[in-house]
């Protein structure tokens, strides 16, 4: 997986070709510009079908997070993800236990549910705009609540995209976790930067926030997107279409390739 794009229930929360466009157009308080930013060169707005990404309160491709309402919103610049750590692990465990002849004996295989990690920093033009996209942030990784809620779908992308037409790419490399909840976090790890919140002058600079989330996948496997069954043809009806998992899950179930 790559970590440059997070959806989480819909909601796009990491989408590393419109946070390096707004820090052309918006700026932050990095040295460093967008050319310096570790992400997927390939990535743009037309891989989303998109409109080109101006500014946050662009009326044609507003952030998600922009509020006509809040002025700040349109200084926040976003979610810059560092790490996500949890993503490549195999979620299978088995116990051993000590035998009493000596050795030891293997219990069963089970699916773990799968923990990830999101360790980032948030960007803005001012510090008031950094403090209302943690505000957002946090609210973007509630998803559904109540007691009847089972999670969300947590979409990303598992390569950059090549030759392949928008709709093609996507179809064929965007991976989907169910069943995840926000577990822990947002959290603030560090606060830096040359902004002068203390003084209460917050238009003449921003710091750079530090937070690390956690979501879990109560259904570990990333799964593709829906396929059609391959013995469907123009001349008989069509089945309800299938989706399969990326990774390979035990043989008992039937989302496995």
């Amino acid at each position: 997986m790559i970590n440059d794009l997070l959806l989480v229930g819909g909601i796009e929360v990491v989408n590393t070709a419109r946070l390096r466009a707004y820090m052309e157009t918006v700026g932050t308080p990095l040295t460093s510009g967008a050319d310096d930013v570790c992400a997927c060169d390939a990535l743009s707005h037309e891989t989303f079908e998109h409109a080109p990404y101006t500014t946050p309160d662009d009326p044609d491709s507003p952030a998600p997070w922009y509020d006509p309402d809040v002025p700040e919103s349109a200084d926040f610049v976003g979610f810059l993800p560092l790490a996500f750590e949890g993503i490549d692990d195999y979620p299978v465990r088995r116990t051993v236990t000590g035998a009493v002849l000596g050795g030891g004996a293997l219990g069963p295989a089970r699916v773990q549910a799968r923990t990830i990690v999101v360790s980032g920093i948030l960007l803005g033009a001012t510090c008031c705009a950094v403090e209302y996209g943690l505000h957002w942030l946090g609210e973007a990784l509630q998803g559904c609540t109540g007691s009847a809620c089972g999670g969300d779908c947590v979409q990303m992308l598992n390569c950059c995209p090549g030759d392949e037409e928008p709709t093609e790419f996507l179809a064929r490399h965007r991976r989907t976790y169910r069943r995840v909840a926000l577990t822990q976090g947002p959290t603030v790890t560090a606060r830096a930067g040359d902004g002068s919140c203390a003084a209460g002058q917050c238009s003449s600079g921003a710091d750079i926030v530090s937070v690390e989330f956690v979501l879990t996948a109560a259904t570990p496997w990333a799964w593709t997107d829906e396929q059609p069954s391959p013995s469907s043809s123009p001349d008989s009806p069509s089945p309800p279409a299938s989706s399969r998992s990326s990774a390979r899950s035990p043989p008992r179930t039937s989302s496995s390739w």
